[in-house]
C-alpha cells in the first residue's frame, strides 16, 4: 500500500471514531434507559455475528443480488405504506418545481440547483405529478445505489465484504425513512456512485481507455447539476488518478483529461441551459450563501434567517458576482474576529454533520397525513430516532474497524479514492453550511468500510453475475 493511503486510512478511522463518540452522546440516545441501551448493544453484536457467518455469504452472486435487491425494495415499500409523509421546506419546493416543469414552466429561483427539479419534472411528466411518484424515484435510486455499492465494494474489498455492505444498506434506517421525502440526495448519490464505479472499473493498466474515464466524468457532471459540490469529487478523482499511477507526471496528468472533459461537457450544457432560463451559475449563486451560513458562529454553521436575508439583499443589490465578493469578506471577518471561537465551531459542525443520522426520521415524520398510522408514528418518533442513531453509531464503529483491517491485511489501491473524497468533504464542511443529511452521499463509504470491518479479508466468493 502506498504511504499516503496508510495515512488516509489512519485519519479516516480516527474521524469515524470521533463521529461515533459524538453519535453516542446525541440527544436521540441520551434519553434511553440503560437496559434499552444494553439491549441495543447486544443486538448489534448478534447482528454482526450473523452478517459475518451466515445467510449473506450463501448462494451465487446472481441469487444474492436478486434476494437482497428484493429486500431493498420491500423494506422501503413497507416504510412508504406505513409513513404518510407530506413534503415540507426544500422538499415541498422541489415538488412544486417538478410539477411546474412537468407542465413546461421553468420557473425556479436563480440560487436553486436545477438538476433535481428537472429530473423530477421529467419523472412527473412520464408517471404523474404527485408525492408517490417522487417516492418511486427514490425507490429506484435506492435500488441502483445498492447495486453500485455492491460493484464498488466487490472491486475494492472482495465479494464477502460487498455482500455485507449491501445488507447493511438494505437495513439502514435513515436511508429507508428518507425514501418517503422528495429529496435530491437519493438521485444525486446514484449518479455519483455511478461515476465512481465506472472510474474504478477502468483503473487497471491493461484496460485503461478514454471511454471509461469519459463516461465517469459525464456521470459526475450529471451529479453536479444536482449538487455543485461534485466539483470537489472531480478534483479528488483527478488527484487519485495522479497519485495511484507510477507513470511519468505528464502521463498521469493526461489520464485525467478524458474524465475532466466528460465533466466539463455536461457542466457546459447544464450552465448554458441555466443561463437561457434566466438562472445564475451555481458556483456563483449558492456558494456565497453556504459560506455565510457556514461561518455563522451563533447559528453553529446551520441555515439561519439572518444570513439568508443578507444573501437575498446582496443578490438584489449587487448581483451574483458582487454577492460572492461580499460573502467571502464577511466570512473572513467572522473568522479573524474570534479565531478561538471559530476553532470551537469546527468541532460543533463536525458533530452536526457527521455524528447525527436523525435526518431520515425528522424529515419523514415532521408532517404526516392525518391517519391512525401517522398518529402512531408521531407518538413513537423518539423510538425511530433512537433506532436510526444506534444503527449509525454501529456503522461508524465498524467503518473504523474496516480502516484498521485494511491497514493490517492487504493493499487496496482503489480505496484511496473514497478516502480522498470523504476527507475533502470533511474539510469543505468546516467552511460551508452543515446539516446532518448532507453526509448521506459520503456515508455510503462508511457502509463499504463497515462491510470489510465485519468480514475482513475472506476468500473472494466465486459466484457469477
Amino acid at each position: 500500500m502506498w504511504r499516503w493511503e496508510k495515512w488516509l486510512l489512519s485519519l479516516t478511522g480516527l474521524l469515524l471514531v470521533v463521529a461515533a463518540v459524538y453519535g453516542v452522546g446525541n440527544w436521540s440516545l441520551t434519553g434511553l434507559a440503560k437496559y434499552w441501551l444494553a439491549l441495543v448493544v447486544l443486538l448489534g453484536f448478534a447482528a454482526c455475528y450473523a452478517l459475518r457467518c451466515s445467510l449473506p455469504q450463501r448462494g451465487s452472486t446472481r441469487v444474492f443480488l436478486l434476494a437482497f435487491g428484493t429486500l431493498i425494495v420491500l423494506v422501503r415499500l413497507g416504510w412508504l405504506v406505513l409513513a404518510p409523509t407530506l413534503p415540507v421546506s426544500d422538499f415541498d419546493r422541489y415538488h412544486s418545481y417538478g410539477s411546474a416543469i412537468a407542465q413546461g414552466k421553468f420557473d425556479f429561483p436563480p440560487a436553486q440547483e436545477a438538476g433535481y427539479p428537472l429530473l423530477l419534472g421529467l419523472w412527473y411528466r412520464l408517471f404523474g405529478a404527485n408525492v408517490e411518484t417522487a417516492q418511486a424515484l427514490n425507490l429506484t435510486s435506492s435500488l441502483v445505489t445498492g447495486l453500485l455499492l455492491f460493484l464498488i465494494a466487490k472491486r475494492l474489498l472482495g465479494e464477502p465484504a460487498a455482500r455485507v455492505a449491501v445488507v447493511l444498506f438494505a437495513l439502514w434506517p435513515a436511508q429507508v425513512m428518507m425514501g418517503s421525502v422528495p429529496a435530491a440526495e437519493m438521485s444525486y448519490t446514484a449518479f455519483l456512485l455511478g461515476g465512481i464505479a465506472v472510474l474504478l472499473g477502468g483503473s487497471h493498466a491493461d484496460s485503461w481507455s478514454k471511454r471509461r474515464p469519459l463516461i465517469a466524468g459525464a456521470l459526475l457532471g450529471v451529479s453536479y447539476t444536482i449538487r455543485p459540490v461534485s466539483v470537489l469529487v472531480l478534483v479528488a478523482c483527478s488527484a487519485w488518478t495522479v497519485l495511484s499511477s507510477r507513470d511519468r507526471p505528464a502521463t498521469r496528468l493526461r489520464r485525467t483529461t478524458p474524465m475532466v472533459a466528460g465533466f466539463l461537457v455536461v457542466m457546459a450544457i447544464y450552465l448554458s441551459a441555466r443561463w437561457a432560463l434566466g438562472g445564475a451559475s451555481p458556483l456563483v449563486s449558492t456558494l456565497p450563501l453556504n459560506i455565510l451560513v457556514g461561518t455563522n458562529i451563533q447559528a453553529k454553521g446551520m441555515w439561519n434567517p439572518d444570513d439568508q436575508s443578507l444573501f437575498t439583499r446582496l443578490m438584489t443589490e449587487r448581483g451574483p458576482a458582487g454577492t460572492g465578493a461580499v460573502a467571502w469578506r464577511v466570512a473572513l471577518e467572522r473568522i479573524v474576529a474570534d479565531p478561538a471561537r471559530f476553532g470551537a465551531l469546527l468541532f460543533e459542525k463536525y458533530n452536526i454533520m457527521w455524528g447525527d443520522d436523525s435526518y431520515g426520521t425528522y424529515w419523514s415524520t415532521i408532517k404526516l397525513e392525518a391517519s391512525p398510522m401517522g398518529q402512531l408514528l408521531e407518538r413513537n418518533r423518539d423510538v425511530l430516532y433512537a433506532v436510526s442513531q444506534s444503527f449509525y453509531v454501529w456503522l461508524l464503529l465498524l467503518g473504523a474497524v474496516g480502516c484498521y483491517r485494511l491497514q493490517r491485511e492487504r493493499s487496496y489501491g482503489g480505496i484511496g479514492l473514497l478516502l480522498l473524497i470523504f476527507l475533502a468533504f470533511v474539510f469543505l464542511h468546516s467552511l460551508i453550511e452543515v446539516q446532518s443529511r448532507y453526509h448521506y452521499p459520503w456515508a455510503q463509504f462508511f457502509v463499504l468500510l463497515a462491510g470489510f470491518g465485519l468480514v475482513g479479508e475472506q476468500k473472494r466468493h466465486e459466484g457469477t453475475v
